[in-house]
């Protein structure tokens, strides 16, 4: 018996997406704000600014914001192996120009 191949696409890369009415790509500053998950870790970097490196989105539609931790002195090694803290978009906001988190 011959099965037929399917296709399951998984998470794919954008371009960007919109927070709080600001474009979100690549190499944008965000202010962490994680919600309603059981990751003990996510305090630690509750209110913490971070830069995105990628935006993906799942199967569902929903947007994920691929996240290096500013300050964290594995940062560049993270990114090197895109190995991210992913994020809803409701719960990162852009960091201002000029505002420190």
């Amino acid at each position: 018996m011959t099965f037929p191949e399917i296709e399951l696409d998984g998470p794919r890369d954008v371009d960007s997406v919109r927070v709080a009415g600001v474009p979100i790509t690549a190499g944008t500053r965000v202010v962490l704000s994680p919600q309603g998950r059981t990751d003990v870790q996510d305090m630690f970097v509750a209110g913490k600014p971070a830069t995105v490196r990628a935006i993906r989105q799942d199967v569902d539609g929903t947007y994920f914001v691929a996240v290096t931790i500013d300050g964290d002195p594995a940062a560049d090694l993270f990114h090197e192996r895109e190995q991210y803290r992913h994020f809803t978009t409701d719960e990162v906001r852009p960091l201002d120009v000029g505002e420190s988190a």
